[in-house]
């Protein structure tokens, strides 16, 4: 009888927990960390319009697994249908005056098809 009472009281919602699972055959997981630079010639036949309104010149991936632990509840439980490969920290530098210091976000890589 006690078991039933102590049980009563447990919480009846399961919580979502991201989880990583690194795969080393994933080309772009095992080879984004570091400090990337804009390839201008690139980024003007992918993207013309860049130049117009982008400032970001510089990006920088660290590893970082202890970022699935951060994420909100909500992104967890979307995120469990897909392999999460890496995550870490993402650090964009600008190159202009009026954005002085890099600003740094969390990011997890997956695939989403």
């Amino acid at each position: 009888m006690k078991v039933l009472v102590l049980a009563s009281f447990l919480p009846y919602s399961i919580t979502a927990q991201c989880t990583l699972t690194p795969d080393t055959e994933n080309v772009v997981s095992t080879q984004l960390a570091g400090d990337w630079t804009i390839n201008w010639d690139l980024t003007n036949q992918l993207m013309p319009s860049y130049s117009v309104w982008g400032e970001i010149t510089g990006l920088t991936f660290t590893n970082n697994p202890g970022i699935v632990d951060t994420l909100p509840e909500e992104d967890c439980t979307w995120l469990m249908d897909y392999q999460l490969y890496h995550s870490g920290e993402m650090m964009f530098t600008f190159g202009n005056s009026s954005e002085p210091d890099p600003v740094t976000y969390p990011f997890v890589l997956t695939n989403l098809s």
